[in-house]
């Protein structure tokens, strides 16, 4: 829906400015021939669309996305390689419905899912550059460069949401095991704070192979598992849409809990 809306406003931005531009020279081009009048409003047509598109490419938000977009790619990459070596299957880009036409129907987004004879593997995939400070219980996490320093949401969070949710409506043999794999395309990154399960992409076949050693008397039937995961995948529009209307609803309720939380403390505190 966002991506749509973006859309909608780049044609709206390029039809305003092509006639910000053709109107001082609409005199010239109605007095001169058809055919070259024509030719003067592509020309401006051409030079508009690619100022627009220039300017959408190189925006914060579009850089972010493709960087995030290599970042799952990277990843991807990494879990098909431990897929192959253990007989197992990777599943990227799910998006997994529950009570489909329902009225308590749900979705959740899961950038892979690995399953291997032992495991299930939920890992979540982030892009950024730099050392970053990871805590199991933060909210945030700090992201230290050469330049600067800034904060990124606990990804293990979101992930274990994701895994519990999986345990809860799916039939999988065992807990599924949360994962953070966090890569860098213009960059290191280093990873602080003693959490095995968020690691760098070239880490995850030492993790996977861990736990699969650590459980090793599991027994994952994994063409099955994967099947039924498969199934409850839904990639249309329709399935989307909803997604992100759910996701942006759950997002506002989370931050209005937590204001009206910390105006409880604020009163609180200075009623001491």
């Amino acid at each position: 829906m966002a991506r749509r809306t973006k859309e909608v406003s780049l044609k709206k931005a390029f039809l305003i400015l092509l006639a910000v531009v053709c109107w001082p020279f609409g005199g010239m081009l109605f007095s001169i021939p058809f055919g070259h009048r024509l030719g003067w409003v592509l020309y401006f047509a051409v030079q508009i669309y690619g100022v627009i598109a220039w300017v959408r490419w190189n925006s914060v938000d579009a850089r972010q996305t493709r960087a995030g977009k290599w970042a799952e790619k990277e990843v991807a990459r990494h879990l098909r390689r431990i897929a192959s070596r253990c007989n197992g299957v990777v599943l990227n880009n799910l998006l997994l419905v529950v009570n489909r036409d329902r009225p308590d129907e749900f979705s959740m987004e899961l950038d892979h899912l690995l399953i291997t004879p032992h495991n299930v593997f939920v890992v979540e995939s982030k892009h950024r550059t730099g050392t970053i400070w990871v805590k199991d219980d933060a909210r945030e996490w700090e992201v230290r460069t050469a330049q600067r320093s800034s904060r990124m949401r606990n990804a293990l969070v979101q992930v274990k949401n994701t895994c519990r949710q999986l345990n809860r409506f799916f039939d999988a043999p065992y807990d599924a095991i949360p994962v953070v794999a966090i890569a860098s395309k213009q960059g290191t990154v280093e990873i602080q704070g003693g959490i095995s399960n968020v690691v760098t992409p070239d880490r995850l076949d030492a993790l996977v192979t861990a736990f699969d050693r650590t459980y090793e008397g599991r027994q994952v039937d994994v063409k099955r598992v994967a099947a039924e995961f498969a199934a409850r995948h839904d990639n249309s529009t329709e399935a989307r849409d909803k997604h992100i209307k759910r996701a942006l609803a759950a997002q506002q309720k989370s931050e209005a809990e937590r204001e009206r939380s910390e105006a409880s403390a604020t009163v609180k505190g200075a009623s001491l």
